[in-house]
C-alpha cells in the first residue's frame, strides 16, 4: 500500500506552531463537478474521515448548516453490526472495519445517489445495539457521510465525490475521547484509556491513517476546533465551491494562499480566517 507523504501532497502543511500558518491541505486528486446542473442529476457526496474524536462530526454538522437544508448527513456509526454476542465486560471491538455492515452502507449511498430515500438504522451507544426504529433519510443535493473507515473500502470510496480527512494528533484525539465518554457517564477513565490502547490506537495506525492517501482535502486539527464559528470559516469555502459560486481553481488558490492562522482569544487558541 502506498504510504502518505507530505512531499507528494503539495497543499498539506503538517507542522503547526502559533507563529506559523495553518493551511487546509488540498491534494492533487481534488475534483468538483463543475457543471452547476450536475447537482440536479445526482447528489454530491462528501466523505469525512479521520480518527476517533478528531472533529469529523463538528465539520459535518457545520457544513450541513452552511448548506442550509440542502444537505443530509449519514454516519458510519449507525451501520455497526449487531453485538448481541459481545463479551460481558463490553469489550467488543468497534475499531475494526469488519464491525461495519458495508453492504447496508453502500446500499444507503446508492439509494440516495439514485434519488431514493433510505431507512437508515440507528445505533444506541449506551446499550451498544441498534435501535428498533429506523430514520428515513431523503435524497438531497448534497449528502455528507462521516466515519472512521470510509476510505478503506474501494466500493465506498468510488461513491464519494469529495473525500475530506481530518488530521488530528493522537494525544488530542485521546483527550477528546476522555471528555466525551466521561461527560456522558458511560465509562471510567481507566476503561477508556485501556480500550484506546488496545483497540482504537492500533486501528488508527493500521487502517485509518494509511487511508489518508485517498483524501482530496486534508484539514489539520491540532486541538483548536473549540468554536464552531472557526470551522464555519473553513467549510464556507467548500460550500461555495459545491454550489458553483467559486470555480475549483479559485478554491484551491484561496485555500493555498489565504490560509487559516492560529490566534489567541483569551486562553484558548482558535482559528482566524485571513
Amino acid at each position: 500500500m502506498e504510504q502518505f507523504s507530505p512531499l507528494n501532497q503539495p497543499y498539506y502543511s503538517p507542522i503547526i506552531s502559533p507563529s506559523m500558518p495553518l493551511s487546509l491541505g488540498l491534494t492533487s486528486g481534488f475534483n468538483l463537478r463543475q457543471e452547476q446542473n450536475s447537482l440536479a442529476k445526482s447528489p454530491f457526496i462528501i466523505g469525512i474521515c479521520g480518527g476517533s474524536c478528531s472533529g469529523k462530526s463538528l465539520i459535518a454538522d457545520t457544513l450541513k448548516r452552511s448548506l442550509d437544508f440542502s444537505a443530509s448527513v449519514v454516519n458510519e456509526f449507525d451501520f455497526y453490526m449487531p453485538t448481541e454476542n459481545q463479551t460481558p465486560d463490553y469489550t467488543h471491538n468497534f475499531d475494526d472495519p469488519n464491525a461495519i455492515d458495508w453492504e447496508s452502507l453502500k446500499a444507503c449511498l446508492e439509494s440516495l445517489n439514485g434519488h431514493r430515500p433510505f431507512d437508515c438504522p440507528q445505533y444506541n451507544l449506551e446499550k451498544q445495539k441498534k435501535k428498533k426504529k429506523t430514520i428515513k433519510i431523503f435524497p438531497t443535493p448534497v449528502v455528507i457521510i462521516e466515519g472512521l473507515f470510509l476510505f478503506c473500502k474501494p466500493e465506498i470510496r468510488e461513491l464519494i465525490d469529495m473525500k475530506i480527512f481530518v488530521d488530528c494528533p493522537d494525544d488530542v484525539r485521546l483527550g477528546h475521547r476522555v471528555r466525551k465518554f466521561i461527560g456522558r457517564g458511560l465509562y471510567t477513565l481507566q476503561f477508556i484509556t485501556d480500550y484506546y490502547q488496545k483497540y482504537t490506537k492500533p486501528a488508527f495506525e493500521q487502517y485509518i491513517e494509511p487511508s489518508k492517501v485517498h483524501a482530496d482535502l486534508i484539514i489539520p486539527n491540532f486541538g483548536i476546533f473549540n468554536n464552531s464559528k472557526d470551522v464555519e470559516s473553513m467549510v464556507s469555502h467548500i460550500a461555495n465551491a459545491i454550489y458553483g459560486r467559486q470555480p475549483p481553481t479559485e478554491l484551491i488558490n484561496r485555500l493555498r494562499y489565504a490560509p487559516m492562522r492560529i490566534a489567541f482569544r483569551g486562553k484558548e487558541p482558535t482559528l482566524l480566517d485571513i
